[in-house]
């Protein structure tokens, strides 16, 4: 339980400090999810968090309200000081970011309402026009459907290689996306992956990927 002493003033998302050690011992992630990223100060004392059904939330005035607007939608570096509106923030979502990024040691999480508006936002955020995207095959019928004909209509070329391939046919893959890319003008703007593949649960093998992405296009392409 928090001792903090929350000023209604102040935005404020989370008051009590997260506890991710012990006396220097570092939590496991399956303790942490009992209640990272949650606290029972802002919710009446309840243990576990409750469901939060609205759209809207409350501002300490009409300032701040424009000031948090200006943040989450970039006009503004920083992001937002607080909750927002739902489409953009909440309680539930950011728990539930919060205890994902824990369990998977990454740096953050974004939760989605489907797995396909994930992809979306993903090609979509580093893809461009003249770029080339580099994918294992099979991929889920929306996500093929999406690359070769959604994006191919802005521009973007694709070149795939088959989940069992091997160090060298990736190499041959790589390199003929950097061709693609060089004759168009663009580059290879990411390596995408779905593993086990849709319908034939063929693996990918991850760590020879990423190292032959590594080698041919270096460690920050996506």
């Amino acid at each position: 339980m928090s001792d903090s002493i929350i000023d209604p003033t102040t935005p404020r998302k989370a008051p009590k400090p997260e506890v991710t050690k012990i006396q220097g011992r570092p939590l496991k992630p399956s303790t942490l999810m009992m209640g990272h990223g949650y606290d029972p100060v802002l919710s009446e004392g309840s243990l576990k968090p409750p469901i939060f059904l609205t759209s809207t939330f409350a501002f300490e005035s009409a300032a701040a309200g424009k000031r948090h607007f200006e943040g989450i939608t970039g006009k503004r570096p920083g992001g937002a000081d607080g909750l927002v509106y739902s489409r953009f923030n909440g309680p539930n979502q950011e728990i539930l970011e919060d205890r994902l990024g824990i369990w998977d040691g990454a740096e953050d999480a974004l939760s989605f309402s489907s797995g396909m508006t994930a992809i979306t936002v993903l090609m979509l955020a580093y893809a461009s026009q003249n770029d080339v995207i580099v994918h294992s095959g099979p991929l889920y019928a929306a996500s093929e459907g999406f690359v070769a004909k959604v994006l191919a209509k802005f521009g973007v070329q694709y070149v795939d290689f088959p989940a069992g391939a091997t160090r060298e046919q990736i190499d041959a893959v790589l390199d003929k996306a950097k061709a693609m890319a060089a004759e168009s003008g663009g580059k290879v703007c990411m390596v995408y992956l779905e593993s086990p593949g849709n319908p034939t649960n063929a693996l990918v093998d991850i760590e020879a990927l990423r190292v032959a992405r590594d080698a041919a296009l270096g460690p920050d392409c996506p």
